[in-house]
């Protein structure tokens, strides 16, 4: 019997996500509600997005479509709230996460999906769960809010062990170290802070302080819970 793809959108699609993550016993991401009614995909794909004009490979690669990165996707979220979820597969190991913006932040979050592949490192499951646990922690809330410009951009990745963290709030600037500073920016945008394998991030604690606002300080948090998260996946590893 030949196989159909069953394309899915609404709900059905939002379900299709939950059931996929569900079934390797993951963490599935929130999705803003005012974005679910537009979600599209395949039935039992990883990949569903709305307003989501690249290759689902940027949620694995931003670098993958755009060269002004993350400046285009910020851009677009001036715009246009959207969401992406996506993956890839080299055969060895497989990779994915999200590509999102709305409620006032723009995030990108990469991690392992080892497992999909019969996997048998018991921890490659839970570094995922708790990156995800993080996002719907401290991102989805916040990002469960319609038409708000985004001020804040987070880009984490558990599998480079790094992230980077900007902003257009100028007194943010700076905070910490600077990594990536090739990396395009919109027009009034600056960088917060990054991290490099090995590097302190304790700057993320005087961010989380100063309280510039509101999406500043959840992201700041999402990036202290899952840098915390994957050095302890690395220590026990």
């Amino acid at each position: 019997m030949e196989y159909k793809e069953v394309f899915v959108q609404g709900e059905a699609s939002r379900q299709s996500l939950l059931n996929v993550h569900h079934h390797y016993g993951l963490i599935a991401p929130t999705i803003p509600q005012h974005l679910v009614a537009s979600l599209q995909g395949y039935e039992g794909d990883y990949s569903q997005s709305t307003n989501f004009p690249w290759s689902e490979m940027v949620c694995y690669m931003l670098e993958f479509e755009a060269d002004r990165v993350p400046a285009t996707y910020i851009e677009h979220g001036l715009k246009f709230d959207f969401f992406g979820t996506g993956s890839r597969s080299n055969g060895y190991s497989g990779m994915g996460g999200v590509v999102a913006c709305s409620g006032g932040i723009f995030v990108s979050q990469q991690d392992s999906l080892s497992h999909f592949e019969q996997d048998d490192h018991s921890n490659r499951p839970r570094s995922y769960n708790e990156s995800m646990e993080s996002f719907n922690m401290y991102l989805a809330p916040i990002m469960n809010r319609e038409n708000i410009k985004p001020s804040v951009g987070v880009i984490y990745s558990s599998y480079r062990n790094d992230f980077l963290l900007v902003s257009s709030i100028k007194k943010s600037w700076g905070i910490g170290p600077a990594g990536r500073s090739s990396w395009k920016l919109p027009s009034g945008w600056g960088f917060v802070g990054s991290k490099e394998p090995d590097s302190d991030t304790g700057w993320l604690n005087v961010v989380i302080e100063e309280n510039f606002s509101e999406e500043l300080t959840a992201a700041a948090r999402y990036l202290r819970y899952v840098d915390a998260a994957n050095a302890a996946f690395k220590a026990e590893s």
